[in-house]
């Protein structure tokens, strides 16, 4: 689940959106099969990854930080 994360929103930012609804990445995350329901919010908690944007139990808007994307960098260079 953080990979996808991480890699949709960084693609997101190189399109120019900075900002991503976690309901669109919970919604990759079932497509793909990568989705832990119960844990999924959880994945937003490491603040040197991601900065979160929204109330508890709503949709919150995802963005990298810098050091996230650096991150989602490493993947797609190892991908």
């Amino acid at each position: 689940m953080t990979n996808a994360a991480l890699l949709y929103c960084y693609g997101a930012a190189l399109m120019g959106d900075e900002q991503v609804p976690s309901k669109v990445i919970r919604e990759i995350c079932e497509e793909h099969g990568c989705i832990d329901g119960p844990n999924f919010a959880k994945i937003f908690d490491d603040k040197t990854v991601f900065l979160s944007d929204g109330v508890k139990g709503g949709t919150k808007q995802i963005k990298l930080t810098f050091q996230g994307r650096k991150k989602a960098k490493e993947l797609l260079a190892n991908a």
